[in-house]
């Protein structure tokens, strides 16, 4: 199905696959959608570089040095 979505100025849009959300602690406990909603939420003024940086750094610290069972990929574009 195809959609057409108009962003405003200064709006930005974060694209990332299920391996970001998927991401397991060394105890099988999942990143979440909340987690990385309340991310984006805390650094929204940041520049995209630094938004994905941010998550992946979040997600690393939750993964805690368990294995990587997912792809993690992930894209920030900001329309000034």
């Amino acid at each position: 199905e195809d959609e057409c979505l108009v962003l405003e100025k200064g709006t930005s849009l974060f694209l990332y696959t299920d391996g970001v959300t998927e991401a397991e602690s060394g105890v099988k406990e999942l990143f979440s959608d909340d987690k990385l909603l309340h991310l984006l939420k805390e650094n929204c003024n940041c520049s995209p570089d630094e938004i994905t940086d941010r998550v992946m750094a979040g997600v690393v610290s939750h993964a805690s040095g368990a294995e990587q069972s997912d792809d993690i990929t992930m894209m920030c574009i900001k329309f000034k």
